[in-house]
């Protein structure tokens, strides 16, 4: 009995151990991925979203997590459907361009199934390119319906200065995203819609999303 106890103790040890290793706000940050340290200033929005509890974002391999390099429209879209819990199916996509075996086919069949995102055209998805900001405005916004949470739009939060250089199919979600502080617009106002993010700016919307969404569906 004494050797079960101390057993169970041991194994709770190691797991506060391992938590402590992954998401440390004392600046252990950086013991994961070599091209995050702990002075990277999006170290704690990607360690929390890597970490056990969210197991959200992935590195590249090689330890590295490349923060700096632009968000592609696959990889956000497997983010968003980890971060809101949605489950992976085998529903059918109308993408050529998504061949089988490709490893985010499966987030892309649930996203397609809840009408999370489109294609760029029709047939074609292009999981491979850039995705713009108003479109991760528009992924969010409909992933958001998902939720059991109401969110409450700051009305303070005016239209951003470049609204006419949204594309009309994200105007509204846009102005949803923006006025619920989940992306924000620069120092003079503007939106910038079709810019990018980088992985390291997507580790810090994914973590003001989910400090919104405590309970998702």
């Amino acid at each position: 009995m004494k050797k079960a106890v101390l057993l169970s103790f041991v194994v709770v040890m190691l797991l506060n151990t391992f938590v402590l290793y992954a998401y440390d706000t004392d600046g252990i940050y950086g013991t994961i991925f070599s091209d995050v340290p702990s002075s990277h200033w999006a170290s704690e929005y990607i360690y929390r979203m890597h970490s056990e509890e969210e197991k959200v974002l992935e590195g590249v391999g090689n330890s590295l997590y490349e923060p700096s390099r632009n968000v592609t429209r696959a990889e956000f879209t497997k983010m968003m459907m980890k971060l809101m819990q949605l489950a992976p199916s085998g529903d059918e996509i109308p993408f050529n361009d998504v061949e089988y075996n490709d490893l985010y086919r499966k987030w892309l069949e649930g996203a397609y199934f809840y009408k999370i995102v489109k294609g760029t055209t029709p047939e074609y998805f292009g999981g491979s390119e850039n995705i713009t900001r108003q479109d991760m405005a528009l992924i969010i916004e409909r992933a958001l319906h998902y939720t059991d949470k109401t969110m409450s739009v700051n009305p303070n939060v005016k239209e951003c200065i470049d609204i006419d250089k949204v594309g009309e199919y994200a105007k509204q979600s846009v102005q949803f995203i923006s006025g619920i502080g989940v992306l924000d617009y620069d120092e003079n106002g503007a939106f910038n819609p079709t810019a990018y993010s980088t992985r390291a700016e997507t580790a810090e919307i994914l973590c003001k999303i989910r400090d919104k969404v405590k309970t998702v569906f």
